[in-house]
This record gives structure tokens, sequence and C-alpha cells, in this order.
């Protein structure tokens, strides 16, 4: 089973378990990152992903991306006037993101942390990516 393959199962996986309701996965590698949650009007319509970036995470990361992503379709709160109101919601995910992993995966929040961490110090990542920059600096897991 491929990595794709494998993400979607598990996001299935824990879709189902959350109760949260049935939602188009879709493939698209013009988008820049892993994964992204897909709005109209304040309702989730779908799971974009990047196949060729999905294959550079490995298991671990692909399961902090699915809690993150589905954390943003359970309790999304749009709309998103400021970026204030976006770091709190990118806080807010990943929080839960993290929470999740810790609850039913607890062996893989090093690996969660090493490779944020790594991340953050990147001045690149930090430019590329301003609104998770200051998101997850607020996280104490990710303290640098």
């Amino acid at each position: 089973m491929g990595k794709v393959d494998e993400f979607i199962s598990i996001f299935e996986y824990w879709r189902k378990r959350l109760r949260l309701p049935k939602i188009p996965i879709t493939q698209d590698n013009r988008y820049e990152g892993h994964l992204i949650s897909i709005f109209e009007n304040s309702k989730p319509v779908g799971i974009c992903y990047n196949s060729k970036k999905l294959a550079e995470w490995n298991y671990a990361l692909i399961m902090c991306g699915i809690f993150h992503e589905l954390a943003h379709i359970k309790v999304s709160n749009f709309p998103y006037d400021t970026n204030e109101d976006k770091i709190k919601e990118e806080y807010r995910a990943e929080r839960y993101a993290l929470d999740m992993i810790n609850k039913y995966y607890p062996f893989m929040l090093k690996t969660i942390v090493k490779h944020t961490k790594s991340k953050l110090n990147s001045s690149i990542w930090r430019r590329r990516y301003p609104i998770h920059y200051h998101a997850f600096t607020q996280i104490k897991e990710y303290m640098i």
C-alpha cells in the first residue's frame, strides 16, 4: 500500500470514528502543501492532497496531518477576518492533532515534535508559512 492509499484509509477510519460527514478526497499536485481542507460557505466540501508532498512524509507526520485537517473540519470558526483569527484556528487544529497523537499514538509524538521544530528553525519555512509559524510557536511541545 502506498502512502496515498494509507492516507485515504486512515483518514476515512478517523472520519468515521469521529462521526464526521463523508468528505470527498481529491488529488491536486499544483497545491504546494501536503493537505488542505476545502470549505465553501463555512461548510467542509473536501480534502485535497498533493501526492508528491505526501510521499515525503513518514507515517507519524501523515497521522498528525490527518488529525490537523480533521480538526479544521470538526471545529472551524469561519469566517477568518484577520490573520489573528487564522493563527488561532491553526493553533487550535495543531493542538488537537497533538492531543490525539498523544492519546492514541504516543510513540509518534517525538518524531512529530522533532520534525516541526526543524521547520520552525528554517527561515525559508517561516517566510513561506507565517500563519503556521506564529501558531506553532505558541505550542509548548514546539518551543525552541
